[in-house]
């Protein structure tokens, strides 16, 4: 629920993109098979020029539980949407070319690069989620009501009353057995498969600069293309019906004085968006809207779909490149050192498809255009340093036995890592291009201001900028989040009940980030704002208590994060720091410049993790 006033009042959640449940069995086979074969050779060229060729062909069936989506036959759309059995992916051939190359003949310095083409696997997270109504559906407040027997609240008045005390969304399912029926349950869709394909591509110099001891320099790149992405086959924005953007008005001089009938409005938005919400699943006909080239988010809303047809098509791509420099140091005197510096920037479209992080959008602001949406990934991490040490202390020179079980057999550990943070959207919680989806909608970035201040009264909100009376133009009094609709003054004569709105301002003009109001367009990218990165130092020892050559009981203690530093930065937790971490799944707040979020951007909320102490025993024969 949006807020605790709809929770104690016990009304229907006023964030439908949000308010699901799963009702029926969601019973799921995942059975397949994968075929697969390669060929491979060395061909030495030069005794100092070495090829590595190779070819690998891949063939996965679908799942035997894709099949069930042929029980959905009967609420195909020709030419819109066949529900039918999955295709597989047959054309999945893999080259891949190597090199080793040593330029002097001094078997000290050596050359390597190659590049190939891979597949990685079509996860059955996507289809088993995926089901037709004849065996699961995905419950919104729309669908829910028309199902053959709906929750009371379906009728109470006003409508959404008495929401939770009616048992909320239905988890009972009851299969359609008419095409209007199916149609309304339908909330999902299992495309045609298409297996990841990952190109890459490396290249290194690596030099013996002194006995057990070389350098490496490196670079590598990889392309992911037909990545899956979270996709609402259904519904399309505002914008991309031939909706007009509004602008959000960071300074005062900006704010026009007058406004004349050409003006663009918020008016065709609440048309469009009360379209689905009020038409669907009705008899009544979206009222039209000129120019549009539909009246509804809803595109198949014609046809009697009313929820929201989720797939998972591979629509996505990413690009990665990194450079490296490595310097290892091998068992000379008992000492094994390795330190490595890495720089990279990864670039993606879509990331976080299945939902494990809040400050990650799961879905594009506008699943139609990704363009957009390409950015800094999720898992771009631009800097990271990595030293790590063992040490074998020196065995005792002394002959007695019971000294060397004593003094034999000890070494030490230790690790550093250093690396920068993550990325993060910066998002408004609200639907501003009316696709009924506010989960990938972001918020407005003001370069005039100092800072959103927590607990501000009105932070990060935004004031309606008003159609007034004779031509002239007025701000609206009522905060956007705070109104029943736009904020601006109550007139019976407009369409909606207010006055329409041309545009927002923020409510504090210090605020750095403010919401992007209905109709309005963010000018933040994805993922341009980065966390905090973490440094640790983790010490571990080890004692081997030897009972034969290859018999021996190893004792050890590891300490992680030795002096306790904390690390605010984005973590999902292990088992060994989970009581000192919060995890991103649990943190939207980071990412919401509401009013009531006092954890705007400040990173202390993710815990900061804990030292912690392992010890250990193992005996290896």
């Amino acid at each position: 629920m949006k807020s605790t006033q709809e929770f104690i009042n016990d009304q229907l959640p006023s964030q439908p993109g949000r308010t699901l449940r799963g009702a029926g069995s969601g019973s799921f086979l995942g059975t397949q098979s994968l075929i697969a074969g390669f060929i491979q050779d060395d061909v030495k060229v030069t005794p100092r020029l070495t090829l590595n060729l190779g070819a690998r062909y891949e063939f996965w069936t679908n799942p035997v539980g894709d099949k069930l989506q042929a029980l959905n036959a009967m609420s195909s759309v020709p030419n819109v949407i066949n529900f039918g059995v999955p295709k597989t992916d047959k054309n999945n051939i893999g080259p891949r070319i190597g090199f080793a190359y040593d330029p002097t003949g001094s078997g000290r310095t050596a050359i390597r690069g190659g590049f190939g083409i891979s597949y990685d696997v079509k996860f059955q997270n996507f289809s088993s989620i995926t089901l037709p109504p004849q065996v699961a559906s995905e419950m919104d407040p729309t669908t829910a009501c028309l199902i053959a027997n709906p929750p009371a609240w379906c009728s109470a008045a006003p409508v959404g009353s008495g929401f939770l005390a009616a048992g909320g969304l239905p988890a009972v399912l009851t299969p359609p057995t008419t095409q209007a029926a199916a149609r309304g349950l339908t909330t999902a869709y299992i495309d045609d498969t298409v297996m990841p394909k990952i190109l890459t591509w490396s290249l290194g110099v690596q030099h013996e600069v002194a006995r057990n001891s070389s350098i490496e320099v490196r670079y590598l790149g990889t392309r992911g293309l037909f990545l899956p992405v979270q996709y609402r086959r259904n519904f399309t924005s505002y914008f991309d019906a031939g909706g007009t953007a509004l602008p959000t008005f960071l300074s005062a001089s900006s704010i026009p004085s007058t406004w004349t009938s050409s003006t663009p409005t918020d008016a065709n938005y609440y048309t469009y968006v009360f379209n689905y919400f009020n038409d669907c699943g009705t008899t009544t006909p979206p009222t039209p809207i000129a120019g549009f080239s539909s009246p509804t988010p809803d595109i198949y809303q014609q046809y009697g779909f009313c929820g929201i047809v989720t797939s998972d098509p591979s629509k996505g791509s990413s690009i990665y490149h990194a450079g490296s420099i490595n310097f290892t140091h091998r068992a000379g005197h008992g000492l094994t050192f390795n330190a490595n510096y890495t720089y990279s920037h990864t670039i993606s479209d879509s990331d976080n498809e299945f939902h494990t992080s809040a400050l990650n959008p799961r879905r594009a602001q506008d699943t139609n255009q990704l363009g957009p949406d390409r950015s800094n990934s999720d898992l771009d991490v631009r800097h990271k340093f990595a030293l790590s040490l063992t040490y074998d202390l020196p065995k005792t020179p002394l002959e007695n036995r019971f000294a060397k079980a004593l003094l034999d057999g000890y070494g030490l550990g230790t690790a550093v890592l250093i690396q920068s943070g993550q990325p993060v959207t910066i998002q408004s919680g609200v639907d501003s291009n009316g696709n009924i989806d506010s989960a990938g909608d972001r918020a407005v970035l003001n370069r005039a201001g100092t800072g959103n201040v927590p607990g501000e009264p009105g932070q990060g909100d935004v004031f309606p900028v008003c159609e007034g009376s004779g031509g002239a133009t007025y701000i609206g009094s009522t905060s956007f989040l705070a109104a029943p609709l736009n904020g601006c003054n109550a007139n019976n004569a407009a369409p909606f009940g207010f006055d329409p709105s041309i545009g927002y301002t923020p409510v504090n003009s210090n605020d750095k980030y403010v919401i992007a109001g209905s109709a309005a367009v963010p000018n933040i990218g994805r993922n341009s704002f980065f966390s905090p990165g973490f440094w640790t130092w983790n010490v571990a020892a080890h004692k081997n208590i030897y009972f034969s050559e290859a018999k021996y009981l190893q004792l050890t203690a590891s300490v992680f994060n030795v002096l306790n530093h904390p690390n605010y930065a984005l973590s999902n937790g292990n088992v060994f720091n989970a009581a000192g971490s919060t995890t991103a799944l649990a943190t939207p707040d980071y990412v919401l410049p509401f009013t009531s979020n006092p954890n705007f951007l400040d990173p202390k909320q993710f815990g900061g993790g804990i030292r912690s102490m392992i010890l250990g025993a193992k005996f290896i024969f």
